[in-house]
């Protein structure tokens, strides 16, 4: 073989190799990022679940990883929980009422309710977790203010007729109902519903969607 063939084959040797190195490459970022999602969705599956303070074991097993691979991941549980409130807001934001003024005041509640019961059941033990756990206390309480801000500017859209009128007949009355609705729409709320008082989701959404009833239509005592 003559010194320019002989170039030209170690050339396209190196091309081949360096394209198999990459490839590797690109399988070993492709499996950290599976188990890098796979340790995310056990955690939430595990706050979900109702275990609000799960241990690494049983992440790791949830996982399907090694307790080694969850701390290659994720150096401590702060850095952890950030993670799982961002994965979870990705999640609940599509959940989120729109704001809806069109029809009567009862099928704006049924719509209402349904969207922020669907919500709450999703994410009422993530709640409680950010707030009693101080991994999730520092980046979660953001996240919670953030989501308590949006459901009410939500709130004071679809409703915004009711609430005039309330406003109308007795000034200052709609502040105090948009206060009880914050409060009773609230995820902490749902999980005292439905694990302390050991409401069906049936039950407690009937009683969510009455309590709107009541207050945005009853009329102001004057």
């Amino acid at each position: 073989m003559d010194a320019p063939a002989a170039e030209d084959a170690s050339a396209a040797a190196g091309a081949k190799g360096g394209g198999g190195e990459k490839k590797a490459v690109d399988g070993r970022h492709l499996r950290s990022e599976r188990s890098r999602a796979a340790i995310v969705d056990a955690m939430l599956e595990l706050l979900r679940s109702g275990n609000t303070a799960p241990s690494s074991t049983e992440i790791a097993e949830r996982a399907g990883v090694t307790q080694r691979t969850v701390f290659n991941h994720f150096s401590d549980m702060h850095t952890l929980m950030t993670a799982v409130m961002t994965r979870n807001g990705e999640h609940i934001l599509p959940l989120v009422p729109e704001v809806v003024t069109d029809g009567p005041v009862d099928a704006r509640i049924e719509y209402f309710c349904e969207r922020a019961t669907a919500i709450n059941e999703d994410s009422m033990h993530i709640r409680w977790a950010v707030l009693t756990h101080p991994a999730g206390q520092r980046f979660g309480i953001l996240g919670v203010q953030f989501m308590r801000d949006l459901m009410r500017e939500r709130l004071l859209g679809v409703f915004a007729p009711e609430l005039a009128a309330l406003d109308a007949a007795e000034p200052g009355h709609a502040d105090v109902v948009v206060r009880i609705l914050e409060v009773e729409m609230d995820p902490l709320t749902w999980r005292i519903r439905r694990h302390q008082n050991g409401q069906t989701f049936e039950a407690a959404a009937a009683d969510l969607r009455a309590l709107f009833r009541l207050v945005l239509t009853a009329p102001a005592e004057g």
